[in-house]
This record gives structure tokens, sequence and C-alpha cells, in this order.
């Protein structure tokens, strides 16, 4: 399960560099950090999660807060990344800036970060949509819709999770084709983009 883990995470980051190279002439200094950050934060919180299982699974140890910290990464993440996004669509490139000062918040429960998670990946995929028909690649929003879709489903899959064989299967299966669709979007998003994109000083 733990390999089968890996896969979603090895997309993701994949999908991440194109997404990165897309918004780098884009994305004011400001605007560019706070995404670039929050995509290799997203990584990170799906690597952590990826070396407890490996852990458990060859009997070290159960380092369960390996585990417990994905959803504070995974929602700061997202905050990051829709905060630099939507500011890109906003203001104009260098001239505006945006600040985010995020504290980790000390909870007990899961839920304020499934609350977060869904308001703003809501968002980042929203201004995602918007940034495509922008370059005139509307098709490839589509992709990034499925995506979407999926990952809410996994939300909601996140809430029940039993902790059955059953249930890593469906999550699993799911953040895969999730996240091939997210990179699809990805690579489309950067081919359409080169054709518009502005020139490098």
């Amino acid at each position: 399960m733990a390999f089968i883990d890996l896969i979603p995470v090895v997309i993701y980051f994949i999908a991440s560099i194109f997404m990165m190279k897309v918004f780098y002439l884009r994305m004011n200094a400001g605007q560019y950090a706070m995404f670039s950050a929050g995509t290799l934060m997203l990584s990170f919180a799906g690597i952590m999660k990826v070396i407890w299982k490996f852990l458990y699974a060859l009997n070290i140890g159960d380092f369960v807060l390996l585990s417990q910290s994905f959803f504070p990464l995974q929602s700061m993440a997202f905050l990051l990344m829709f905060l630099g996004t939507a500011g890109m669509l906003i203001g104009k490139n260098g001239q505006r800036k945006f600040y985010s000062v995020a504290p980790v918040p000390v909870v007990t429960s899961a839920l304020p970060f499934y609350i977060m998670t869904f308001f703003t990946t809501t968002g980042l995929y929203c201004c995602f949509v918007r940034f495509n028909w922008k370059i005139g690649a509307k098709a490839t929003g589509r992709f990034f819709i499925v995506a979407y879709i999926i990952n809410m489903a996994q939300v909601c899959l996140g809430i029940k999770f039993d902790n059955s064989s059953s249930m890593h299967w469906t999550a699993q299966i799911c953040n895969i084709i999730s996240q091939s669709c997210f990179l699809i979007g990805a690579i489309r998003m950067k081919i359409a983009s080169d054709k518009t994109a502005p020139k490098e000083e």
C-alpha cells in the first residue's frame, strides 16, 4: 500500500513543476513565493505520509504524527496556492503584492482542516479554470474540474474513513485518478500558456 501511496505523490510533484513553470513569468515575487511554497509544501505533506506507511510496513515504528501532520500541511498549502493564484488573476504582474500570515492552529480535531481544505481548494481550482479561459484553453479547464470533483469526494471520504483495506484502496484509486487529471491539465496548460507567455527579460 505504501508503494501505491507514492504514485499520486509523484504524479502531483511532476504536475506542480509544470504549474510553477506556467506561472513563473505571470506572477510577481510575492505571488510566486506563496504559490511555489504551497505546491512544495503539499508534495512534502504527501512524502511524510508515504514515509509513515513505509516505516509502519517495515515494523520500524508507528510514527503516527507523520500521518497526522498531513491535513494541517495540506490546508496551509492550498491556502498559499490560492492566495498566489488569486493575486495573479486580480492584480497585474509586478504591481500588487499579497501577504499571508497563517499560524498553524493547535486543534484536536481534523474538521477545521477539512473545512479550510474545502474552501481553499474550491477557490484554487476556480482560479485554474479562470486562468485557462484567459489564455484560450477552455477545454483544459475540464481536467481541473474533474480533479476538483474527485478531490472533494476524497474529503468526504476522509470524514468517514474507517481505516479498512477497502477504504484505503478506494482512497488511493481516487487520488491517482485525481492527480492524473491534474497532471494532464497542467501539461495542457503549460503548452497553451507558452503561446501567450510574456517574454523573459
